[in-house]
């Protein structure tokens, strides 16, 4: 089961509504304790496509890897990717 606060759940889609009507992404950051994951952290990333992205999306795999350092270095996890 995976538990977004509502301050996360709020950024992503504040983060949709900005990017409307293209595709929007971003990374959940949170933490896991046995099978529940909690996202108390939504990091909205950019999205990298190239083409149309009114469908599509595609993240820079160092935004992502840095994403992943920064929820690290606060004793979190990237827990998951979220998109329109």
């Amino acid at each position: 089961m995976i538990n977004v606060n509502k301050q996360a759940w709020d950024r992503m889609v504040a983060h949709a509504e900005k990017t409307f009507p293209n595709e929007c992404c971003g990374a959940m950051i949170g933490s896991i304790d046995g099978d529940v994951k909690s996202v108390p952290l939504a990091e909205p990333l950019e999205n990298a496509y190239s083409g149309a992205q009114g469908a599509r999306y595609e993240l820079r795999p160092e935004d992502l890897l840095e994403a992943d350092r920064r929820a690290r270095a606060a004793g979190m996890d990237l827990i998951g990717i979220f998109h329109s």
